[in-house]
């Protein structure tokens, strides 16, 4: 555990260490776990004063407030409104392909797992299809405001655009109220469907939480998708194994999320003087705990950088938490990215990396993923 000057905050990198965090949250309290956009300098500040301020989410909400917000959560997650989501998973999957297939390449990320996850995310929440790309562009803002290595002139045009976005968020809540739908906008504000057993969390609360979740549920499903394509190209046995079986693809994802975790970690902060790898931390110490890592530890998982789809523990990885705040969209994330893969392995099973191809990731606080994935196929296969 080493501290960075640069964050303010103690870089926790060891499993057991961060295992410990996440299953203690009277200690390690989940407030300011996510940045804000109002950490940004002056002038961007001025153009976002007309938002709305900062309000706690079930991400960096403790409880008993998060226990509240997280019942709705879970039943906004719901299986049965996931399982009737596969059908379109699987339709856009197709879809996509079809516009691609006959050209031979391709460049994943942009055409093919960004508008499928894009789309799913947007639909699940109420999101009108007419408007997703929209709201895909203010959610691009807000990453862009999120990123401390962004300069002030990129970030001033994104500032004044997410006014808009909450414009059209509080648009969307004020027809969802009067007309509720079967997505997740209409179960945050009606509690759930006609169930008075859950109170309808804040209007300030469901935007906030609309707007990050939107991100959260889109970046994280795309990254998982593509860093999964990037190692069963690299271990081509995987990849011939998923096209003559799709069963085998659970274990790979899996693995995958081990190996590649699509978040890189959120912050926590002490609640009072306590003592954490030998380091003695005062109360209200910033901790960074790195997912990434903890995935790699050698004492948790043997030969850690190897990719083991049979590796015994692998339901040990950190990639979607653990404890009260394990990720409410673990189970979509899972089912999007089988999906995916199932349909691209059964229609291009000749794809193979684009020989000039050279993995770069995304300058990101936040996330870990590819910028592009070029690939190449027979296109008769399709």
């Amino acid at each position: 555990m080493t501290y960075s000057h640069a964050l303010g905050a103690w870089m926790v990198s060891r499993y057991d260490d961060i295992l410990a965090i996440l299953r203690d949250p009277g200690r390690f309290s989940s407030s300011g776990s996510i940045p804000s956009f109002y950490d940004n300098p002056p002038e961007v500040l001025q153009a976002l004063e007309s938002c709305i301020p900062t309000a706690s989410t079930v991400v960096d909400a403790d409880p008993p407030a998060h226990t509240w917000m997280r019942k709705i959560l879970n039943r906004a997650f719901s299986a049965r409104r996931i399982n009737a989501m596969q059908p379109v998973i699987r339709e856009l999957a197709e879809a996509l392909i079809d516009s691609f297939a006959a050209d031979g390449h391709v460049d994943l990320v942009s055409r093919y797992a960004n508008p499928l996850v894009m789309t799913v995310v947007s639909l699940l929440f109420g999101v009108p299809r007419e408007d997703i790309a929209r709201v895909q562009a203010w959610t691009d803002d807000l990453v862009l405001l999120w990123n401390p290595m962004e300069p002030v002139e990129a970030k001033l045009p994104a500032a004044r655009r997410m006014v808009e976005y909450e414009q059209y968020i509080e648009a969307l809540m004020a027809e969802r109220r009067a007309r509720p739908q079967d997505d997740i906008l209409s179960d945050l504000l009606h509690g759930h469907g006609h169930d008075q057993e859950l109170e309808p969390l804040p209007d300030a609360v469901v935007l906030y939480f609309f707007r990050g979740a939107r991100l959260a549920g889109h970046d994280t499903t795309r990254d998982l998708i593509t860093s999964t394509v990037l190692l069963m190209q690299t271990h081509r046995q995987h990849w011939d194994a998923a096209c003559a079986d799709p069963r085998v693809l659970p274990e790979i994802i899996e693995e995958a999320l081990r190996l590649e975790a699509p978040h890189k970690g959120l912050m926590r902060t002490t609640t009072e003087e306590l003592e954490l790898a030998g380091q003695v931390l005062p109360k209200g110490a910033r901790l960074l705990l790195l997912f990434g890592s903890a995935n790699r530890d050698e004492t948790r998982f043997a030969s850690p950088d190897t990719f083991d789809v049979a590796r015994k523990n692998v339901s040990e990885h950190l990639a979607f938490g653990k404890g009260i705040h394990i990720c409410s969209g673990a189970h979509i994330a899972r089912v999007e990215a089988r999906i995916a893969l199932e349909t691209l392995t059964q229609r291009l099973p000749s794809l193979t990396l684009a020989p000039e191809f050279s993995p770069s990731y995304i300058a990101s606080f936040l996330f870990h993923g590819l910028e592009q994935l070029d690939v190449r196929w027979e296109a008769a296969t399709t």
